[in-house]
């Protein structure tokens, strides 16, 4: 109901907005192709509005979804142009979920010391406090977790742990039981960390 309200008094910013939580509700979905409308559709009035952020997150977002179809070229695309925008915008969450994102696209590529580098360079970030304000951790966490698991890093055990217990204490505070569950088992990255963990 938003979009629609957005359009109609003019609110770019909030159709932005809207349309990158549509793309991530359809994302988890697994509805790729409505996903993949709305974080282009965000991403293009991003630019058309001069936010950088905005382009930089819908950027990552994409990303996300061609690294999901295995489209390990695209992905990496979309990540690295993401982390240029974040960099030069100060944006250390975004570069960091962006970075992280490129070092799985280079893992499925099969770049395995190109993706250790990329994630070694901000572990200590991703294991401190220097995800607080990242748009999904959850997922930063993941993708670190499978490349340093690749590169046999003793770390990987540690960091999928701390993932799933962020995950389950999310979980904890969702009080309906079934919603609990699904929010646990049907989105696809918190499946995996739980499987992992």
């Amino acid at each position: 109901e938003a979009l629609p309200l957005f359009r109609q008094i003019g609110d770019r910013r909030g159709e932005v907005i809207a349309r990158s939580n549509l793309g991530v509700i359809a994302h988890h979905q697994r509805n790729l192709p409505s996903a993949g409308i709305h974080y282009r559709k965000a991403l293009a009035i991003s630019r058309q509005i001069g936010d950088r952020q905005s382009e930089s997150e819908a950027l990552i977002h994409l990303g996300g979804l061609y690294l999901y179809q295995a489209e390990s070229g695209r992905a990496a695309a979309h990540y690295e142009a993401a982390r240029a925008i974040a960099l030069r915008c100060n944006l250390p969450a975004y570069v960091i979920e962006a970075q992280t994102g490129l070092a799985a696209a280079m893992l499925a590529s099969g770049d395995l010391p190109l993706a250790l580098a990329l994630v070694l360079e901000y572990l200590d970030d991703v294991a401190g406090d220097g995800l607080d304000a990242a748009e999904d951790p959850l997922r930063v966490y993941l993708n670190c977790y499978r490349v340093l698991r690749a590169g046999r890093d003793a770390r990987a055990g540690a960091l999928i742990a701390t993932a799933a217990t962020l995950l389950r204490e999310q979980a904890a505070r969702i009080a309906d039981r079934d919603a609990r569950q699904a929010f646990q088992t049907h989105i696809p990255v918190h499946r995996q960390i739980l499987a992992a963990a």
